[in-house]
């Protein structure tokens, strides 16, 4: 039998939404690497910039950024019907991040 090397707790009825966001977001390394990455550039950058400075190919880091999307966390400087053909930079929804962060820390403290 294979054990992960990581396994994220399942969600306890306890945690708030805010919370739970985090805990999803920080329970990948990928994309705790996406997140942070994108938190110490300042300013948004193109997912090629991502993968040169993470290491991840760009399959994983399309993942990432697709869920931390989806969380609210990050986003894009386009909205999706206009990125064909279109340069996207993604960065950090700084209000939400701190939301998330802060809830989480609340609980895990």
């Amino acid at each position: 039998m294979r054990v992960p090397k990581f396994a994220a707790p399942s969600r306890d009825r306890d945690w708030d939404d805010d919370a739970e966001a985090a805990r999803q977001a920080f329970a990948v390394p990928a994309r705790l690497a996406v997140l942070l990455m994108l938190r110490d550039a300042g300013e948004p950058i193109l997912r090629t910039q991502i993968m040169e400075s993470t290491g991840l190919n760009a399959d994983t880091v399309h993942r990432a950024l697709t869920f931390l999307e989806g969380l609210g966390i990050v986003e894009a400087n386009l909205p999706r019907n206009m990125w064909p053909g279109r340069s996207v930079m993604w960065g950090v929804n700084h209000d939400r991040y701190h939301a998330v962060l802060d809830a989480f820390m609340r609980r895990i403290t």
